[in-house]
């Protein structure tokens, strides 16, 4: 076309402003094209860029989010941890404590069983007596083998004391004749015989006592052994005597 008009109506080369102007024209097309290419091609890389620096945001969010979520799950786990531990803590010292309190108690009861031993044992009660009123009731209370014994001493001493009256003192067959002239008993081993102190018995009558027990007021008759009737009225006239007299 510039070739057109430079060889129509004389020819553009002889006219510098047209010419001028078409060329002109030319390089401001060129240079738009060139201005259009390089702005476009920016806004390609811009978008590039910012898709670039959009996903890199995204990315780096992502794992900021992820890191937060971790550093959460891992704080939750700690203290999960962290729970479970003072848990198994608090079990330990409830169990010590326990324990502590249980072998104080057993410490405390071993304590009060060495105390209980350690106390004198109280003597069981012995079976009260049989109370009896009279001399007969009292002879028929007992063993059939110690009735006799008893029967032979009391006429022994009625015999050598016959004006002593009978009665019961100190749950004993007693003798009185304005005093406790002698009392008789049956006992578990002996038959017991009562004058009262026996260190005031005539010296004849200790000397006879050698071979018996004798305690402050009574002489022993051993059941096993013959009973000395004879030294039983002994006794009695002695203390009848001593009554009298």
């Amino acid at each position: 076309m510039i070739a057109n008009m430079m060889s129509s109506g004389g020819g553009l080369l002889n006219n510098p402003l047209a010419f001028g102007l078409i060329i002109g024209g030319v390089v401001l097309v060129a240079v738009a094209l060139i201005l259009y290419f390089f702005v476009f091609r920016a806004r390609i890389n811009s978008g590039m860029n910012n898709q670039k620096a959009k996903k890199a945001d995204k990315a780096d969010r992502y794992e900021k989010s992820t890191n937060m979520a971790s550093s959460i799950f891992q704080e939750r786990q700690n203290d999960a941890e962290r729970m479970q531990a003072e848990k198994a803590a608090k079990a330990d010292v409830s169990d010590l404590e326990r324990r502590i309190n249980a072998d104080k108690n057993m410490n405390q009861n071993n304590l009060k069983l060495e105390k209980e031993k350690a106390k004198p044992k109280k003597k069981e009660a012995e079976p009260e007596k049989e109370k009896f009123d009279t001399t007969d009731e009292y002879i028929a209370g007992q063993a059939d083998d110690v009735k006799n014994m008893l029967v032979k001493v009391r006429e022994t001493i009625k015999e050598n004391a016959p004006n002593a009256k009978e009665r019961m003192s100190w749950q004993m067959p007693t003798f009185w004749q304005g005093e406790n002239l002698i009392h008789f008993s049956a006992q578990k081993n002996h038959l017991g015989i009562h004058p009262g102190a026996i260190e005031n018995l005539p010296a004849d009558i200790i000397k006879r006592l050698d071979g018996y027990k004798t305690t402050k007021g009574t002489i022993h008759f051993p059941y096993d052994k013959p009973v000395d009737y004879e030294l039983i009225a002994d006794i009695t006239k002695w203390r009848v005597s001593n009554v009298e007299n």
